[in-house]
């Protein structure tokens, strides 16, 4: 019976808390919804490359791409770590798997690897899907790069 009468008496305290104080909450919760989502989301980001990064370690990028999945919903995100991967393994672009493509895009390499990082950054940042089609050209394309 006693938690009623808490839940009561605090019910009858909210209106006596100055606005100042709403506020603040206010703000509170908004910054900890933030960096509750920055923790999803960056512990999604290092799964995903630790996943690629254990699949890469023996293979060489043919081989990767022969081994990634096209339906996956994460495949442009994927083909990206692929050929960030290959870069910084052939040392054309020395840590590129923790650069931005904006990065990369001011480095020495070749137009057709960047118009790839290009299109794989913008299936990635937006909500177009590709079809199974255009993925199938955009690994041919990265093949013939090789």
């Amino acid at each position: 019976m006693s938690d009623i009468h808490t839940i009561k008496n605090l019910l009858n305290f909210f209106p006596y808390i100055k606005e100042e104080t709403w506020y603040m909450l206010v703000i509170g919760i908004v910054v900890y919804t933030i960096y509750i989502a920055y923790l999803i989301i960056f512990e999604q980001y290092y799964k995903t490359q630790n996943i690629i990064l254990k699949s890469l370690e023996k293979k060489s990028i043919g081989e990767a791409l022969n081994n990634l999945p096209i339906e996956d919903i994460h495949f442009f995100e994927r083909l990206s770590f692929i050929i960030r991967s290959h870069l910084e393994d052939s040392e054309q672009v020395p840590l590129a798997t923790k650069k931005t493509s904006g990065d990369i895009r001011q480095e020495q390499i070749s137009h057709e690897w960047k118009e790839i990082l290009d299109v794989c950054s913008y299936y990635e940042y937006t909500n177009e899907r590709a079809n199974n089609e255009q993925k199938m050209k955009i690994i041919e394309r990265l093949r013939r790069s090789i």
